[in-house]
């Protein structure tokens, strides 16, 4: 890690207001420059943010005016001073049912008080640089969450929405009761504006968002219920001037419990907040956001909005998608979106009080129904059920209980998986080959939950036929601990003290762990680096021939990367499209798919003695021609690697000669022998290969195909030279005139 590295790092701990980073965006909105595509956004957002506000309000058990003031006083702020120049702040459907409790446990007060310790955490959690920790909720418990808001919210507001009285509790069952005590009252006039708005909000998603859904259908509905005269119960005034939170006395409140509703106020809507800033991300097409700041931003627009009489709001992914969409370019949209509901409330409040508290209801339904997401429900259960179960487990328990006891349970589901999933290890027993020694693998972390596949591989000791000896392959156990440590020390006990001979593969970590129980030293002794190694261990590397040792490789590639690549080799089973063309030694010593870690189909592999490409038409070896020409005018490469090196008994023949008897590496030598003209006197293997590729290189742009390709800007040539014993890759550097180490590409800073 780099010293600036750390630097940046350790600066981003405490990442403070931020101001010093928000004035030159904060300058750049004075100026006129985009100032009409900006008012066009938020004129239009405004105009969906006034009745999704007042609904918002009405379902969290609060008065619409207090929606309203939200939209204004944190739609403002956090434009202000939040890390996404698209995010629209204000009160947020996903938070009304988890409101609406709190204000029916502890009352307005209790709310008001709750949502100042929210806010105030969000605040010092962005202050404090701590942004990411606050998205560690799994995606099942958020879907599960969402969808158990969606089916609470639906089923909160059919009372209104059918013009019934409000019942006196909001569980589900409460209100499912209580609209069976009641239905027979039921307003005609009440359902059918609410299915109105319901239909206008759902059909005008799908057709366009020229005019905001949630507009069209508070119009449409008070339009009708004005013309027809019909007696459904209204928004009403809207008092500005007596708007106030209710005295607050401490003695009356239970803080043990308003503290852990004000947590999770604060987990719930930080996590909103990022997510919908995150999507904003992906639509923007724009530079990522900043979640510290999006939550110093938040933090403040909640304090301030809370302050003023409104709720705790969050950045919603509707209002900021839409503000995107209708093409706003800075921050100012989001700014002028908050004044301009403080505009068109103030300027119309009378037609404001007039709208059906139905049509509202509709705008809900609505909602909540688009909250249930079954698409996303379908594709978790498609991708792992076990993540669908913690979805639906989240999402059931809410509805049957309550939001906390639901997100709790969601939450314990996913970790417990999790650890599952994170203890999870593979054991398999097989012999190697008819006559060779037997194989016991591990794969995956062991830890205390994976100590029954030790039992496992314990209990086949007494199965195994002869003295053939056990290779005990741990090379793909990354970590163990204690107590499958104490745990794995007893299956190599019971191996010895059956006089069985085993080799033991491992990492570090394993044998770290090991050592605590090997006071003798007997089982380092038996650690080898590879399978290969293990059999001369145990003597067992001549009893295994080379067709037994292959067909055993084959197995084990039948065994485990078959199924990890299905879908891979379903895919190149109707087709090759990669992207190198990759010319190497025909040496044992050197893999070009384990040295560059690609995937089958990714690069076209094209091996010989000396790595060697012929000029055009070449009759000597005209399949090596045939290679480039086929990779590069038919598979359509991006690049082509010639890579040399060290120890190449190709290039020792050029400088020495080979020994008699072999006529073909005679020819061989007398067509390469131009390399060695090429280079001084004298030159070691090492700088024949070298000088090898770079010659390689000038023979590859004699050839048409490559030639023109070059020219388009479609293909590059790459000089390589590997470094058996040190595992190094040098690639040739025009500038420098040498090979230079291939660093990897340096990864951004966290």
């Amino acid at each position: 890690m780099s010293p600036g590295t750390s630097t940046s790092r350790a600066a981003a701990r405490v990442h403070g207001l931020g101001w010093s980073r928000l004035w030159p965006q904060w300058r750049a909105m004075l100026q006129p420059r985009d100032l009409a595509p900006d008012a066009i956004a938020g004129l239009t957002v405004a105009l969906t943010a006034i009745p999704l506000s007042m609904a918002i309000a009405i379902a969290s058990g609060v008065a619409p005016i207090a929606g309203l003031i939200t939209a204004v006083v944190a739609g403002v702020v956090a434009a202000l001073f939040g890390g996404s120049a698209w995010s629209v702040s204000g009160p947020a459907a996903a938070m009304a049912v988890l409101l609406a409790s709190i204000v029916e446990e502890h009352g307005v007060a209790g709310l008001a008080l709750a949502s100042l310790l929210a806010a105030a955490l969000q605040l010092l959690t962005g202050m404090l640089g701590l942004g990411r920790v606050a998205r560690l909720v799994p995606l099942p418990v958020v879907v599960g969450f969402t969808g158990g808001i969606g089916v609470i919210i639906f089923v909160g507001q059919l009372p209104r929405a059918l013009g019934l009285p409000a019942p006196d509790q909001a569980h589900v069952v409460d209100v499912v009761t209580h609209i069976g005590e009641l239905i027979e009252h039921a307003s005609i006039a009440a359902v059918g504006l609410a299915l109105t708005a319901f239909l206008l909000v759902v059909v005008s998603g799908r057709i366009g968002r020229k005019i905001p859904g949630a507009l069209l259908a508070v119009i449409t509905a008070t339009v009708a219920a004005e013309a027809m005269g019909l007696e459904v119960e209204r928004v009403g005034p809207l008092p500005l001037s007596s708007l106030s939170w209710p005295s607050l006395h401490p003695g009356d409140i239970d803080w043990t419990a308003l503290v852990g509703d004000a947590l999770v106020i604060y987990a719930l809507a930080s996590l909103e907040t990022l997510l919908s800033a995150g999507a904003v991300d992906r639509l923007a097409r724009s530079v990522p956001h900043d979640p510290n700041q999006e939550l110093v931003g938040q933090g403040l627009a909640n304090l301030a909005a809370v302050a003023a009489g409104g709720l705790l709001g969050t950045a919603v992914i509707a209002r900021s998608g839409l503000n995107v969409a209708a093409g706003a370019r800075t921050r100012r949209a989001a700014l002028l979106h908050g004044v301009l509901v403080a505009v068109l409330v103030l300027s119309f409040a009378p037609i404001v009080a007039r709208v059906p508290l139905a049509a509202l209801a509709g705008i809900l339904l609505a909602i909540a129904v688009g909250m249930l997401a079954p698409a996303e429900l379908v594709s978790l259960w498609r991708q792992s059920r076990t993540e669908a179960a913690v979805c639906l487990a989240t999402l059931f328990t809410m509805v049957a209980f309550d939001l906390v006891v639901g997100v709790r349970v969601g939450v314990i589901a996913a970790l417990a998986i999790a650890a599952f999933r994170h203890g999870r290890t593979d054991a398999t027993v097989q012999p190697i080959g008819e006559h060779g020694p037997y194989r016991f693998t591990l794969r995956g972390p062991l830890t205390f939950l994976g100590m029954s596949r030790l039992d496992e591989l314990r209990a086949a000791l007494p199965q195994l036929q002869g003295p053939r000896g056990i290779v005990l392959d741990l090379a793909e156990v990354p970590s163990v601990d204690v107590s499958a440590g104490d745990a794995l020390a007893p299956l190599l006990s019971d191996i010895e003290r059956r006089a069985i001979a085993f080799a033991l593969i491992a990492r570090r970590p394993v044998l770290e762990v090991l050592a605590r129980h090997d006071r003798d030293g007997r089982w380092a002794a038996r650690v080898v680096a590879d399978e290969r190694a293990a059999l001369r261990l145990l003597g067992a590397a001549e009893a295994l021939g080379p067709e037994e040792r292959l067909r055993d490789g084959v197995a084990r590639f039948q065994a485990v990367a078959r199924d990890r690549h299905q879908a891979l080799f379903e895919h190149l089973a109707k087709g090759q499209s990669p992207h190198t063309l990759f010319v190497a030694c025909a040496d044992s010593r050197v893999s070009p798919l384990l040295i560059t870690s690609a995937e089958p189909g990714e690069v076209f592999v094209h091996r010989n003695v000396g790595n060697i490409v012929p000029p055009p038409g070449g009759d000597d070896m005209p399949a090596e021609g045939a290679a480039v020409e086929y990779a590069v005018g038919v598979l359509g490469v991006k690049q082509i690697v010639v890579c040399g090196h060290s120890g190449c008994g190709a290039m020792a023949a050029i400088a020495g000669g080979v020994p008699p008897g072999l006529p073909s590496v005679e020819r061989w030598l007398g067509f390469a022998a131009h390399v060695r003209d090429r280079v001084p006197l004298g030159a070691s293997p090492e700088a024949l290969a070298r000088a090898n590729v770079l010659i390689q290189l000038e023979n590859l742009r004699r050839y048409e195909v490559v030639r023109a390709a070059l020219e388009r800007g479609a293909l590059t040539l790459q000089a390589w030279y590997y470094d058996i014993a040190a595992a190094e890759v040098e690639a040739w550097d025009a500038e420098r005139g040498a090979f230079t180490p291939l660093s990897p590409p340096q990864a951004a800073s966290a």
